[in-house]
């Protein structure tokens, strides 16, 4: 049972929802718990294994998350470097230009 004291909140309110039960939202940790130890529903290894379950989907579903971040935050930072050298480019341009129509004329 210590291992359900350990879990997150929000992992606690998804077993208890598993398990059939209502969890409302203002229940502290302690009260979820006790809402799932006093369960009719309860057996603390099939408890273990679906809460390992949930971890294990949330914590997966973080690091997806935190991975398409990163390669958005990946794409940004490439396209404002584009976007930097194209600004850089033009204007060398437009000073060759500039260089350019103030040149005399030889004929």
């Amino acid at each position: 049972m210590a291992f359900l004291g350990r879990s997150r909140k929000e992992d606690l309110r998804m077993l208890a929802t598993e398990l059939g039960l209502a969890p409302s939202d203002n229940l502290k940790i302690i009260e979820l718990k006790d809402l799932i130890t006093n369960s009719d529903r309860y057996d603390e290894e099939f408890v273990k294994d679906v809460l390992s379950v949930i971890v294990e989907e949330r914590t997966a579903t973080e690091k997806q998350k935190a991975a398409e971040l990163e390669e958005k935050l990946k794409a940004m930072v490439l396209a404002q470097q584009r976007e930097r050298e194209f600004e850089l480019e033009k204007m060398k341009i437009q000073l060759e230009m500039q260089k350019l129509s103030q040149a005399p004329v030889t004929s």
